[in-house]
């Protein structure tokens, strides 16, 4: 499960709340790709640590994304990775939209 923590929501930024995966070993990272729905390109990648190092593990994990455009819908796709730097087949998708300045 993913989603936007709206109340944490900024005209530069956006907090996602997410589920952690599951992996044979363990998931190591979350890879974030952000696309401008009104531009279609990619402006943000963002690669961020389970926090797996942590006991115990925090679930949902909360991310923050900075340095986002104001006023902007954007397509955000996660994906699971594992120490090995296996891709999940499957990708988490959800929209969010920064706040006005």
């Amino acid at each position: 499960m993913v989603s936007i923590l709206h109340e944490a929501t900024t005209a530069s930024s956006l907090t996602i709340l997410l589920t952690q995966a599951e992996d044979d070993l363990l998931v190591h990272d979350y890879e974030l790709k952000l696309k401008n729905i009104q531009t279609g390109k990619i402006e943000k990648e963002y690669l961020a640590f389970s926090e797996f190092y942590k006991d115990p593990m925090p679930n949902p994990l909360r991310l923050s994304i900075d340095r986002l455009q104001a006023n902007t819908t954007y397509d955000i796709e996660i994906h699971a990775l594992d120490a090995f730097g296996n891709k999940s087949k499957n990708a988490l998708k959800l929209i969010g939209r920064t706040q006005n300045n």
